[in-house]
């Protein structure tokens, strides 16, 4: 059964821009929006829009969590309401950090790209996402090792050494 606000945001990025949808697709590491072609200056907005909303909803959360509190203020249940809705904006933090590290297949990655673009070739914009890409694919292993140590959460998704060579390489363009 398909969940009514799956993949929202990216619906209305394309709506927003006049970009056909081809499809949501949803997997372990997050998602993506399938679509039509678009231009730099749509590409940009449909980027940009799930890091934003990452963003938004963290800025919201203590606003919310202080209304919360205020309407139940000796309530525990309203206390852990609004301990839940500051988790809530904890976690799109992390989300929106995480999303603009500067390798693809995420957003960062996608942005960094577009801008390389606007100012270079697109061969070379490639081969320089690429580099940044391997570099950080290359340390992704003991950041990887260290988050579990020291923060004690698993990263589920690595940047791939094998297709930023190839991006370095010129092999991949995307």
């Amino acid at each position: 059964m398909k969940k009514p606000f799956t993949g929202l945001r990216a619906r209305l990025a394309c709506l927003s821009q006049g970009v056909k949808i081809k499809g949501i697709v949803l997997h372990g590491g997050g998602g993506y929006c399938a679509h039509g072609p678009a231009g730099p200056k749509e590409s940009l907005v449909l980027i940009a829009a799930g890091p934003l909303v990452n963003l938004t909803l963290w800025l919201l959360a203590e606003p919310a969590s202080d209304i919360v509190l205020a309407f139940g203020a000796n309530d525990p249940a309203m206390a852990l309401v609004a301990e839940q809705i500051l988790f809530f904006g904890k976690i799109n933090l992390l989300l929106f950090i995480f999303n603009m590290i500067p390798v693809l297949p995420l957003d960062g990655g996608r942005l960094f790209y577009l801008a390389l673009w606007w100012r270079l070739p697109q061969e070379t914009a490639m081969k320089v996402i690429g580099l940044v890409g391997l570099i950080i694919a290359v340390l992704w292993i003991p950041a990887a090792i260290a988050a579990f140590y020291f923060l004690g959460f698993i990263l589920f998704f690595s940047p791939s050494v094998r297709d930023n060579w190839r991006r370095f390489k010129g092999e991949i363009v995307e």
